[in-house]
């Protein structure tokens, strides 16, 4: 695979959307807006011991070939320092981070993550073995986050390098859809971040509005490639007529795509960030001397065009986090009045999650069965209290009525 070219990035309002996934095989470039009114980014050991908790369960997807591990199992990650990279002027903030990350990601089990659809594929419609092939491109990696005096974290092969084992859901559904659930080698160790519930809508306010709970948020994630930062808040201000995506005015650099986005107050994950709309770039000339760059920042409110917010220049994307886990259908599938997700994989294959909220009980496989068959319900069609499958064929509907993970009947 070819990585994706660097695209013009600027710090612009963030699209939120569902869940989506691609990949990047070089480093992600195709993210992102610049600053709002100030660059707000601080490394986590500078925010607030909840947000450096939340960080915990945030990872940055480093190439392999940047990563070194000696004798005694440490782990040294490499690249270039931000300042040469981007030849920034003297005095600009974090210009001697070490640009490491392609990617971020973050964790909805203990052993399952979140990250963009297009960090694990840079193409449109990639079979199973591409995306494998993306996702095994990268170590996740925890804790890559500087100390309150700027050293860089020590790293152990143990407690914080994990590998990809699998790829379980790939999004392609476009700039509301880019999204990847991936699933890690072991146990990660850590809890999983929260998530929103359907109900928990983005509302767009006014920019300078208060910061309230659903318009107003946060993100965590590896900007330029740096160790974690904690951006925001930033206000929502625009939301997808279909509920999918909205953006905020949050600042965003190439290398978040693929961070969590959350609810500054509540602390819930809203979205996934995913990729730039329009045109603009992390680091511009500085007037005083374009013989080197600065941080590009857009006045407090963004730059609209054409009139609205939808098309903000600029703009990062990002994806409701509803949106991944509507992805096929939900139903109570082992009776515990919680409800279970199935899934669709691209090539036929079929599997349950039974699901304590954000948590995975059990999973199990299904049988394979043609696209071309659809899934159109869930529902207790034979009354014992599991949801069963109904399905559309080309010859007319069929029902699996289903025990759990089982199918009990088909016919």
């Amino acid at each position: 695979m070819n990585p994706l070219p660097r695209r013009a990035l600027r710090c612009a309002p963030v699209l939120l959307g569902a869940l989506a996934v691609v990949a990047t095989l070089g480093r992600d470039r195709s993210a992102h807006a610049d600053c709002f009114g100030h660059d707000s980014r601080v490394d986590l050991a500078h925010a607030s011991p909840a947000w450096q908790a939340r960080g915990r369960s945030v990872a940055a997807l480093v190439a392999k070939k940047n990563v070194a591990v000696d004798a005694q199992h440490n782990i040294t990650l490499t690249g270039p320092r931000v300042g040469a990279e981007e030849k920034l002027c003297p005095g600009q903030a974090f210009s001697t981070d070490v640009e490491s990350a392609e990617c971020t990601a973050f964790l909805i089990d203990r052993r399952r993550m979140v990250t963009a659809g297009h960090c694990l594929y840079p193409g449109i419609g990639p079979s199973l073995a591409d995306l494998q092939a993306g996702c095994s491109n990268y170590f996740a990696i925890f804790d890559d986050a500087k100390d309150a005096s700027g050293a860089v974290p020590h790293l152990t092969e143990t407690a914080n390098l994990f590998q990809c084992r699998r790829v379980l859901l790939y999004g392609a559904g476009g700039t509301t859809d880019d999204s990847a659930i991936f699933e890690l080698d072991r146990d990660a160790g850590r809890p999983p971040l929260p998530l929103a519930d359907d109900r928990t809508t983005p509302v767009a306010v006014a920019v300078g509005a208060p910061c309230a709970a659903r318009s107003c948020v946060m993100g965590i994630g590896t900007p330029s490639g740096e160790p974690l930062k904690l951006a925001g808040p930033g206000t929502v201000v625009f939301l997808d007529p279909f509920g999918l995506a909205f953006k905020a005015t949050l600042d965003g650099f190439h290398a978040t795509s693929g961070s969590p986005v959350f609810d500054a107050v509540t602390g819930v994950v809203m979205g996934i960030d995913t990729l730039a709309a329009n045109g603009g770039s992390d680091y511009v000339p500085n007037p005083a001397n374009p013989s080197c760059n600065v941080v590009e920042v857009l006045p407090p409110g963004g730059s609209p065009r054409n009139g609205n917010y939808g098309n903000i220049g600029g703009a990062s994307q990002i994806t409701r986090i509803q949106r991944v886990f509507n992805r096929e259908k939900q139903r109570d599938f082992d009776r515990d009045k919680r409800a279970d997700i199935l899934w669709r994989h691209d090539d036929g294959r079929l599997a349950i999650w039974e699901m304590n909220g954000a948590a995975v009980l059990h999973e199990g496989e299904l049988e394979v069965v043609s696209n071309a068959t659809k899934v159109v319900g869930t529902g207790d069609f034979d009354g014992d209290l599991h949801a069963d499958i109904l399905w559309e064929r080309s010859n007319g509907l069929d029902i699996w009525e289903m025990n759990g993970l089982d199918i009990k009947l088909d016919g």
